[in-house]
This record gives structure tokens, C-alpha cells and sequence, in this order.
């Protein structure tokens, strides 16, 4: 990703820039939909050698097929028109409707710009805390969608598959230890050493 915080209408600049990126290459054409595609193509040509011309294709210059720029979603990301479920254009203009549909297009913004700039909010907390609960009901409100927490999903599974052993019974004392026994057995043992060691110092 190239971050954009070169002057804008440096059309020298972003050519010396570009040839610079592509590793001593100048492209054959460029795409724009803007009106410095014309002088950047020129400033381009400028930098090649044997006489190769860089030739500017302008695409949708009117902005009908795709009716957005990367300066205003820079400027408001959040805007719902980047957001919303783009109109259909039918009778105006049915190319840019099969554009649209070819590239399966719902937005102004590509998925991988909305999640870029889509807020994500995680909760964290013990368990039956009423995260999943708050999550759903959030995610209910924003009309979005929300991830359900993966262990207990696993941990359902695995239930559900008999991957996971029946807990022993309290009262069952030749019963294995649990890994939380081996936790509570460690914590005792470190706590009565402490101290120990402890008791030991203050009587030296």
C-alpha cells in the first residue's frame, strides 16, 4: 500500500514515484478517472527511454459506474452513501449495472475497505458475564453481525461429539485428577512455601 502523503498535484512527482516503485519501469498506460491522468501519462513519457509513450486510458470519468473517490472516503470514511446498498441505475445506465453485478459489487466500499474501517468492540470478562448476550443485542441495535465466542462453540462440539470426558464425581475419591485439581494442588503448594519461607525469615 502506497500512503498517500504526496502532494496531489505533483503529476512530476507521482511519476518519478511510481517509476521509483515499479523498479526503473514505465508503465505502458494508466488508469485514472481523474483529470491529472493526462499529465501524468506526459510526465511519465518524460522518464522513458527509447522513445515509449505511457498512455492515459480514462475510465468512468463521470463517475456513473462507481460514483466515488479515494479523497472523499479518506475524508469521511464513515459516511453511510460508502456504506449503504448502491442503487441500480437501470435505464440510465445498464453497462454500469453489469459492472456492478460482474464484480458483485453492494457498496461503494470493496470488503477489504470495510473491514479496514469497520469499528470492532471486544468483550472480555469471566465466564456467564453476558458477553455473548451484550454482543448479540449490540450487534442487534447496529444491524451488524457479531462473533460468537470460539471456546464455548469448541467446547460444544467436542461435548457433542463424546471427545470430552464426563467430569468426575466430587464424592468419587479414586477419580483422576482434573487439570483445575493440578491448578488448586500448584497454588496450595506455592502459597504454603511462600510461606514457609516466609515464617522461616522472620525467625532468622
Amino acid at each position: 500500500m502506497v500512503i498517500d502523503t504526496y502532494d496531489q498535484d505533483d503529476s512530476g512527482l507521482w511519476a518519478r514515484l511510481t517509476v521509483d516503485w515499479l523498479g526503473g519501469i514505465v508503465p505502458d498506460a494508466v488508469f485514472t478517472s481523474e483529470s491529472y491522468g493526462d499529465n501524468y501519462a506526459r510526465c511519465l513519457t518524460a522518464l522513458a527511454k527509447g522513445g515509449k509513450v505511457c498512455t492515459h486510458v480514462a475510465v468512468d470519468r463521470a463517475r456513473s459506474a462507481w460514483p466515488v473517490c479515494g479523497t472523499d472516503v479518506r475524508a469521511a470514511p464513515l459516511h453511510p452513501r460508502f456504506w449503504d446498498p448502491i442503487p441500480r441505475l437501470g435505464e440510465t445506465d445498464r453497462a454500469a449495472d453489469l459492472i456492478r453485478t460482474d464484480l458483485h459489487v453492494t457498496s461503494l466500499l470493496p470488503p477489504y475497505l470495510r473491514a479496514y474501517y469497520a469499528l470492532r468492540v471486544i468483550f472480555v470478562g469471566a465466564e456467564s458475564t453476558g458477553k455473548s448476550t451484550l454482543a448479540a443485542r449490540l450487534a442487534e441495535k447496529f444491524g451488524t453481525r457479531w462473533v460468537h465466542e470460539f471456546g464455548r462453540d469448541a467446547t460444544e462440539a467436542k461435548i457433542a461429539a463424546g471427545d470430552v470426558a464426563t467430569p468426575p464425581s466430587e464424592d468419587d475419591e479414586d477419580a483422576a485428577p482434573t487439570p483445575m485439581d493440578a491448578i488448586l494442588e500448584y497454588i496450595a503448594g506455592y502459597t504454603t512455601n511462600n510461606l514457609h519461607t516466609k515464617n522461616q525469615s522472620r525467625r532468622l
